[in-house]
């Protein structure tokens, strides 16, 4: 029963993804108005960028801590102590969203849908829907585990996995550090296809 919420809280950070690529989209000059204006403004792209990401990250940080709050006292499952885990989740999914955002071409809606899309079915590989989403997840872990450490709805399954059920924190930090890999690879795709966005009428 543990598993599926350490799942399902897989799932609700991967869906906060949004919360980066609305904060992306509304810096980009070709899909808002604010975009338009923050284009011909003096402050450098990667500030935006930085704000952008800091704003989101904060955003989906509070969202998970809610529905961690509402696993841990509404629906009794233990977190092992160990919440502030949440905040590598966030940190990881908002720069996914980062990068999804800064895909050019590519309207605010379809990113939208390309994030909902995602979560959902990199939410199976992590056992989020029941017992043969689980032995799913098992049997890529151990014949393929290249692919699970590249999922990373896994991953952060794996956050709160590895607390409870291992003695040591060796797991755990091996699960942030490969999180915190792919989300500076994800920051710093996003740094260069922002920077390289050239528009020839607005």
């Amino acid at each position: 029963t543990a598993r599926y919420y350490y799942a399902l809280l897989g799932m609700a950070a991967m869906m906060a993804m949004s919360f980066a690529v609305n904060a992306v989209s509304l810096a980009q000059a070709n899909l808002s108005a604010l975009g338009i204006r923050r284009s011909v403004a003096p402050l450098p792209k990667l500030q935006q960028l930085l704000a952008g990401f800091l704003s989101s990250w904060i955003c989906s940080f509070l969202s998970l801590t809610v529905a961690m709050l509402y696993i841990r006292f509404g629906c009794q499952i233990s977190l092992g102590g160990r919440e502030w885990a949440g905040l590598m989740a966030s940190f990881a999914t908002s720069a996914f969203g980062t990068l999804i955002g800064a895909i050019q071409g590519v309207s605010t809606s379809a990113k939208q849908g390309l994030c909902t899309a995602l979560a959902c079915t990199l939410s199976l590989f992590s056992g989020l829907y029941g017992s043969f989403a689980m032995d799913l997840s098992d049997q890529i872990a151990q014949h393929a585990p290249l692919l699970s450490m590249l999922n990373p709805a896994q991953q952060i399954t794996n956050l709160f996995y590895d607390i409870l059920y291992y003695d040591s924190f060796r797991p755990f930090f091996a699960t942030v550090g490969v999180l915190a890999a792919m989300s500076l690879v994800c920051l710093g795709m996003a740094t260069v296809l922002l920077r390289r966005q050239r528009y020839e009428h607005l």
